[in-house]
């Protein structure tokens, strides 16, 4: 891949990130010139809108064409991306296939956590309890700035840990 359509590929990723994080913001009543940040770590909340849905199908394949050049890309957070894309669509199966070639290569709690809300969505609470675990475990040793990136995962496992009862 030459240079340049490299730097066209990432500029449409990073446009492509941006109106979906835009469309995930909350639709709650701001006052005029009000700006609503998303953190790219903060989880949706909810339904999708109709924006939203409409971003997703849009980032959807330049996510695949990504994933699918280079797996690896941005250190799996493209993948993480992607999976997150088809969860929102609502395509479980193959967004639980690509949580499971992230953790497979990684152990970010970001995508732990969620593989473990798709295995609780189908019924599957062993493996929902080791990943989850995993996460706990993880954390308890994590550098204290990484610590910090991961505490809205750590505390969602906690929470489904909770529910689930993993001790």
């Amino acid at each position: 891949m030459d240079d340049r359509r490299a730097a066209l590929l990432l500029a449409l990723l990073a446009l492509a990130g941006a109106v979906v994080r835009l469309a995930l913001a909350p639709a709650k009543a701001a006052a005029p010139g009000d700006v609503q940040l998303v953190s790219v770590d903060t989880p949706p909340t909810g339904r999708l809108s109709a924006t939203a849905r409409s971003a997703a199908r849009l980032a959807r394949p330049l996510l695949e064409g990504v994933s699918a050049e280079n797996p690896k890309h941005d250190y799996g957070y493209s993948m993480m991306a992607l999976a997150e894309t088809l969860t929102a669509l609502g395509e479980q199966k193959p967004a639980m296939g690509i949580w499971q070639q992230v953790t497979a290569g990684h152990s970010y709690p970001r995508a732990k956590v969620q593989l473990a809300e798709l295995y609780l969505a189908n019924g599957q609470m062993d493996l929902a309890r080791v990943e989850l675990k995993d996460v706990l475990s993880d954390d308890v040793h994590a550098p204290a700035f990484q610590r910090k990136r991961d505490r809205v995962w750590v505390r969602r496992a906690r929470g489904l840990a909770r529910k689930i009862g993993v001790a």
